[in-house]
């Protein structure tokens, strides 16, 4: 076996062997932070959350953490290593999988490993800017697993009903996937695919939040206003550097409806999901996940026959990408972000129990902090709502002084570029302590 190694076999490795370099580098998502304190509490309390218990803003207020399953993991690494520098490992293990079994979809379409390379990656690079610890990284491997196993036809379709139950677990993405399912079952006129939502619907209730599962929902709907405040809700800038391959893919899908080569029923899947990756930044990944193996069938790509030869070159490069795996793998990111989170010395300076930061901080907080203390704001919109990020947003503008008479702040934790600090200098506030990217800065009557 090993002894047929070719070069061309090893395309897709190579394109797998970037991952790990941008999954690399010191942990700077406030999201996966509170996301393992949040495990840490259900652990304690052995059940789930149901009423925030991290901001002394929104203290009872009820709110259910839709990724309760992912959270207890986290706490449970943490709690095991003493840390957090397990999370780049993670994001690369889970996203590689996810790729892989996209790679698998495209080959099931195209017999090509080497058209298999080109699309990974596309793939890699849509995926690379989101390749980020926190729960919706789990949603991109088990969308590929479910485009799989409906592109095997009815060899492992039983999977999909307890595949839904997890997912519906570990993030509120689920409901693309339960959509998926929905336009599959449409596209083949299968009553099996339709009996199998119809399970699903019921599995996605029996997680440990119950019914639960869809109040989730409808709070999330009801703050989607909420959602403009954070960047990866807004609408892609498909003409930039990061998101625009996902406009090689639409075109690719159109060649590939052109020359007939995807049959006008399959329709009823791709259209949607090409509008769907025009929506936000976060959904431009779940679309390509579901259009690559489509777009793949545009053109057929030929390798050369010189690169069909067996090839020391072959184990070389084999050797370097597993090295580079390897190593993004075992070295742990130790290190918090220092221009998204404040330095330990500047927190070491704070007196008040209640001061202004922004929502990334809050994350941060959460994790660094609670229980002890509780924060003012963190990112989960669907707690917040819109009106609450708008008083963030205009504090940061400079106009603070009816929500710090709110809440009866006498410290805030700024950036120096923000008009806030501008504001509070000139009203005579102190600055404690500076880092790189943060003040702390004090009441002048404190």
């Amino acid at each position: 076996m090993f002894g047929r190694l070719q070069i061309r076999h090893l395309y897709p490795l190579i394109a797998l062997a970037l991952l790990p370099l941008a999954a690399a580098g010191p942990i700077g998502d406030n999201s996966f932070l509170w996301h393992v304190r949040a495990g840490s509490a259900q652990w304690d309390l052995r059940r789930v959350l149901s009423v925030d218990a991290f901001s002394y803003t929104m203290a009872g207020t009820a709110w259910r953490t839709q990724s309760w399953l992912a959270e207890l993991g986290y706490a449970g690494l943490e709690s095991a290593t003493g840390g957090v520098g397990w999370a780049a490992a993670m994001v690369t293990m889970v996203c590689l999988t996810a790729l892989g079994l996209i790679g698998l979809s495209v080959y099931a379409t195209t017999k090509s490993t080497f058209s298999v390379a080109i699309w990974l990656i596309i793939g890699v690079w849509l995926i690379a800017p989101f390749a980020n610890p926190r729960p919706v990284v789990f949603s991109y491997l088990l969308l590929a697993a479910l485009v799989l196993i409906l592109r095997l036809e009815d060899r492992l379709m039983w999977a999909i009903v307890p595949l839904m139950w997890i997912w519906a677990a570990l993030h509120g993405s689920w409901l693309i996937g339960l959509g998926l399912l929905v336009l599959e079952g449409i596209r083949r006129r299968s009553w099996k695919v339709a009996g199998l939502v119809g399970l699903s619907l019921v599995t996605v209730s029996l997680t440990a939040h119950g019914l639960g599962v869809w109040l989730i929902l409808r709070d999330f709907m009801a703050n989607r206003d909420a959602l403009e405040f954070l960047v990866e809700w807004s609408r892609p800038d498909l003409f930039d550097i990061v998101q625009g391959p996902y406009l090689l893919i639409v075109a690719a899908v159109v060649v590939a409806v052109a020359r007939r080569r995807i049959p006008l029923n399959d329709l009823w899947v791709v259209v949607p999901f090409l509008v769907a990756g025009f929506t936000t930044q976060r959904t431009v990944v779940l679309a390509a996940i579901v259009l690559l193996p489509y777009a793949a069938l545009a053109f057929d790509v030929k390798v050369p026959a010189a690169a069909r030869r067996r090839s020391g070159i072959a184990w070389t490069v084999a050797l370097v990408v597993i090295a580079i795996g390897v190593v993004a793998l075992l070295t742990p990111a130790s290190t918090f972000d220092e221009e998204r989170f404040p330095s330990d010395e500047l927190m070491a300076a704070v007196e008040a129990d209640r001061f202004f930061h922004d929502d990334a901080v809050g994350g941060y907080l959460i994790y660094r902090d609670w229980p002890q203390n509780q924060v003012y704001i963190d990112d989960r919109a669907e707690l917040y709502g819109a009106d609450f990020f708008q008083g963030l947003r205009d504090a940061k503008a400079g106009e603070y002084e009816q929500l710090f008479a709110e809440y009866h702040m006498t410290e805030a934790i700024v950036k120096p570029d923000w008009k806030l600090r501008e504001r509070l200098a000139g009203d005579g506030w102190a600055v404690v302590v500076e880092d790189e990217f943060f003040w702390l800065m004090r009441a002048p009557d404190a």
